[in-house]
């Protein structure tokens, strides 16, 4: 939380990538996304979240297209 605090404050753009992801199934994984959220407080808002699993190609083509957009 301090770092997304930090992050928010000095206009720096992020993204939480939740690796491993091919470990949960499907309901697991909404479950825990929603938990991420609550847990954010006021910066689940403003927070994108990506579930990632390089194994299962989970979120792979996502996150490419968001360095991609940065870079």
């Amino acid at each position: 939380i301090s770092m997304l605090d930090f992050l928010s404050q000095m206009e720096i753009p992020y993204v939480v990538v939740l690796t491993k992801a091919d470990k949960l199934n499907k309901t697991e994984t909404e479950k825990r996304l929603k938990q991420i959220y609550e847990e954010l407080g006021d910066f689940a808002e403003n927070t994108k979240i990506i579930p990632f699993s390089i194994q299962n190609n989970i979120g792979a083509e996502e996150l490419r297209r968001i360095i991609e957009e940065i870079s």
